[in-house]
């Protein structure tokens, strides 16, 4: 009877995986000098430039598609420490945000063409298309601002809760395809013992509100990132109205929820994803240390279903800046001063064995084993 249970352990160990899509890390640099890495901007020819700051100040790393460092180039932004944003505008210069909130455009060489400073509020997302910006911020109240290509404000507005009942906060703003914006963040309730609701905004190019769509009935408490989906509509990472379930919703061109994938134990907060190939998704995100409960990065690879097909694991290393690669891939740089590049791979695997799952399965076949024996006798 024992030789059952055995058998049992053996086929849970070596039962064929599903063909899934990984990543594997295909090329990384070390950064040397750096202080800090908070974005990524993915070159035509495969490169990379890389914003952050040295010791020196904001800085820009050009790194080339074979993960060769190619340049270094000092950015002079004023007050700033570093920078937080990059991306290229239609004449082929940049635009950054720095620590100290300002817009910045420069050439390559880093020397600033125009910089425009946030007037007021805590700047809490911004997108750029055609050179100009949406810039989301946070003070008494919301305020959404645009900023046009040659560095000037075009307009500012203030986004009150309609409802009259709570205060309004947001996390992310998107530049909409036909034009326009779509903002996400979350009403907090100003009575005690109401639940959070996540919100989301559109708006037109002149700042008009033209829609909102709240998610409370969903038990969606805080919308914590936003991204476009390639297939129309978005990817939101959300928490529950507790606070403490994160979640990916598939959402509508208008936001209404199509797909809720929740992660269970897996993670503590989900902050960024993206479409992967095949109609699944890339999540990044943290888990609490079971000991310490200091958080650990990982990167979740979920397939067309929401059911997760496999994790890369970052442990205590922080991941400062992600960003879509291309063709399914990721870039990533941590807090380490490392930027990679990871590509995807199909593989035909097996269900990965670890020290904790031979003692699980060993205790599971003890069990089975002493089942059996006792009802032989």
């Amino acid at each position: 009877m024992i030789s059952v249970a055995l058998l049992l352990i053996t086929v849970l160990l070596l039962s064929p995986a599903a063909a899934i899509t990984e990543l594997e890390e295909n090329r990384s640099v070390a950064i040397e000098g750096s202080v800090a890495i908070s974005a990524l901007l993915v070159q035509e020819d495969g490169g990379l430039i890389a914003a952050g700051a040295s010791e020196a100040g904001p800085a820009l790393w050009f790194i080339g598609p074979d993960g060769a460092i190619t340049g270094n180039v000092p950015v002079d932004a004023g007050n700033a420490t570093t920078l937080r944003y990059i991306d290229r505008a239609p004449d082929g210069t940049l635009l950054l945000f720095t620590d100290a909130f300002e817009l910045v455009k420069v050439d390559e060489a880093g020397t600033v063409l125009w910089s425009w400073h946030v007037p007021y509020g805590e700047v809490s997302g911004l997108d750029t298309a055609d050179g100009s910006a949406y810039i989301a911020s946070n003070y008494l109240h919301p305020m959404i601002y645009r900023a046009g290509s040659d560095g000037t404000e075009e307009w500012n507005r203030t986004y009150a809760d309609a409802s009259g009942v709570g205060y309004a906060r947001l996390t992310t703003v998107r530049t909409l395809p036909g034009g326009g914006f779509a903002v996400a963040g979350y009403v907090q309730p100003l009575a005690e013992g109401m639940d959070p609701t996540g919100l989301l905004l559109f708006g037109n190019e002149d700042g008009s509100t033209t829609g909102e769509v709240r998610y409370g009935h969903e038990n969606i408490g805080y919308l914590t990132s936003l991204r476009l989906h390639p297939d129309g509509g978005f990817l939101a990472t959300a928490l529950g109205t507790d606070g403490m379930t994160p979640s990916l919703l598939r959402l509508s061109p208008d936001g209404e929820v199509q797909e809720i994938t929740e992660f269970g134990k897996r993670l503590e907060i989900a902050y960024w994803a993206s479409a992967a190939p095949g109609g699944g998704a890339y999540v990044l995100g943290y888990d609490a240390e079971v000991v310490t409960g200091e958080p650990q990065y990982l990167l979740l690879g979920l397939d067309e279903e929401g059911n997760q097909a496999w994790m890369q694991w970052f442990g205590d290393t922080r991941v400062t800046a992600v960003t879509d690669y291309g063709d399914g891939g990721v870039a990533i740089a941590t807090d380490k001063g490392d930027v990679a590049v990871y590509l995807p791979k199909a593989s035909e695997g097996s269900h990965e064995v670890t020290d904790l799952w031979l003692i699980v399965f060993g205790i599971l076949a003890g069990i089975i084993a002493f089942i059996l024996i006792k009802r032989q006798m």
